[in-house]
């Protein structure tokens, strides 16, 4: 549910310049409908034709502390070049905090073997935070991806049916809302902007499913430490949607994360969630408990066919 930048989340952005002011509304719907809908298509190919590629800061081969000072820069976290789309896992430690830290920004579809690799990286870890809302809504919403997965065009897989993580049920927090703080979130959302979300997410993901291909699909999802335009530009009319699939869920995971780093009871920690939540996480351990990255490694999400 939280893939960066859904190109149907933006057509509900579109939509809420069109809030109904009077019956008349309804009337003008079509024609509303339409230019949104080319708006959203110009947009997306304007930003299929654009991405960019950047080195990760590897461990470099001196010391901690050499490699703590490069880590002030920003994180990047997914990246698409030329050859496809891949993923960083960081590793961060911190002299004021005993625990290890293991990012694992995840996108919700993927190659079977990009799962495996994050399943083994998984194992070494001591606890896991993970994320997960348990509503019906947010079994809809994420039909934009799963139906797309189901394409042997495409041969992927999602990350609910193919990472299974390995740790017992002790070693594994849910560091997401629950399903009356999701709720409660989702009625603050004006209803035309419901409506368009339960009903875009099916359409998204069957017009994936018969015309994307895996390039067009990994080029939208490039997600860096610090955002972009595009990052502010797509909840800026839609404040209430942005709470709903951000701003709650993010802070409900900082508190997991204190908690965690409290209870000293873990030496590796694991932080399993979407990459577009993983700004938050990542502000929360540099600014406030000192952590610097020590070790980065990409992993191949999937690879675009030539």
């Amino acid at each position: 549910m939280s893939t960066c930048e859904p190109s149907w989340i933006a057509f509900v952005c579109r939509l809420s310049t069109c809030a109904p002011q009077k019956t008349v509304w309804f009337r003008d719907l079509p024609r509303r409908l339409s230019r949104a809908l080319r708006q959203v298509r110009v947009w997306w190919k304007l930003r299929a034709l654009t991405f960019c590629f950047k080195p990760i800061r590897w461990k470099p081969h001196g010391s901690s502390e050499t490699s703590c000072a490069r880590s002030l820069s920003a994180m990047q976290f997914i990246e698409s070049s030329v050859i496809g789309l891949r993923a960083a896992c960081h590793v961060l430690r911190s002299s004021e905090q005993e625990p290890e830290v293991c990012l694992f920004p995840m996108i919700h579809v993927g190659s079977a073997n990009y799962y495996a690799e994050v399943r083994r990286r998984l194992e070494k870890c001591d606890l896991l935070l993970f994320e997960g809302v348990r509503d019906f809504r947010a079994r809809i919403l994420s039909l934009s991806y799963s139906i797309a997965a189901r394409s042997r065009r495409l041969n992927l897989v999602t990350q609910r049916d193919a990472l299974v993580v390995p740790l017992v049920q002790q070693q594994r927090i849910r560091a997401d809302v629950s399903t009356e703080q999701f709720a409660a979130a989702w009625r603050g959302v004006p209803w035309y902007q419901r409506l368009g979300l339960l009903l875009g997410a099916p359409v998204f993901g069957c017009w994936v499913y018969l015309t994307a291909s895996r390039e067009s699909i990994g080029r939208r999802l490039s997600t860096e430490e610090v955002e972009s335009n595009r990052d502010f530009e797509m909840f800026e009319s839609v404040p209430e949607l942005e709470n709903v699939l951000s701003t709650t869920r993010n802070a409900r995971l900082i508190e997991e994360i204190a908690s965690a780093l409290s209870a000293k009871t873990a030496k590796r920690i694991g932080i399993l969630y979407g990459a577009a939540h993983m700004r938050a996480v990542s502000r929360l351990l540099t600014v406030k408990y000192k952590y610097r990255i020590v070790e980065s490694e990409w992993v191949t999400v999937f690879d675009y066919p030539e």
